[in-house]
């Protein structure tokens, strides 16, 4: 995968992208996993009638670090709990 992600890097400028862009897909999908955990079934479940809580929407945010500056989309529950 790094071989394939890095095959386009020319340039500093690629780099910061591909970090970017690694940031993130890593930061996103961790969250994703722990609503997942939060809300105790997947959110792109069909059956949500017997659950008091669901998924509600994705709310942009931005997040710095040492390296970069991302904006990322964190899940939102109907209860605003997560």
């Amino acid at each position: 995968m790094a071989s394939k992600l890095s095959k386009d890097i020319n340039a500093e400028a690629d780099f910061n992208a591909l970090s970017k862009e690694l940031v993130k897909l890593t930061v996103e999908t961790m969250l994703n996993a722990e609503f997942t955990v939060h809300l105790c079934y997947d959110k792109n479940d069909a059956d949500k009638s017997a659950r008091d809580n669901s998924f509600s929407c994705n709310t942009p945010k931005r997040i710095k670090g040492t390296h970069v500056e991302v904006e990322i989309l964190t899940p939102r529950d109907r209860d605003v709990r997560f």
